[in-house]
């Protein structure tokens, strides 16, 4: 797997709307991710989903991806472009962030 060699396991989607008989729905969907190498993604059509349920999303949307991890540059320049806001003052508009 890419997080073997340093990848990131990024969830992309942790829900999909499914429709079906109560008896065949699933009370959860796993995805194997074992084989995901870096820069790989996991669709909703590579989910093992049973067949009498249908999944009411496009197929091809990205469940998750194993991405490459940032480069200490790319690090550099995220954290020289980070401005740090003292917690009291985060607002949006005239509203608190945080209540």
């Amino acid at each position: 797997m890419g997080t073997k060699k340093g990848g990131i396991l990024v969830v992309i989607k942790d829900e999909i709307a499914l429709t079906g008989k109560p008896a065949v729905m699933p009370s959860q969907i796993i995805g194997d991710v074992t084989d995901l190498a870096i820069g790989d993604k996991l669709t909703i059509d590579d989910l093992n989903i049973p067949m009498k349920v249908e999944v009411l999303e496009n197929g091809k949307q990205v469940v998750a991806i194993c991405r490459a991890p940032a480069t200490k540059e790319k690090a550099a320049v995220l954290i020289e472009g980070f401005v740090e806001c003292p917690l009291e003052a985060a607002k949006v508009g005239n509203q608190p962030m945080i209540a």
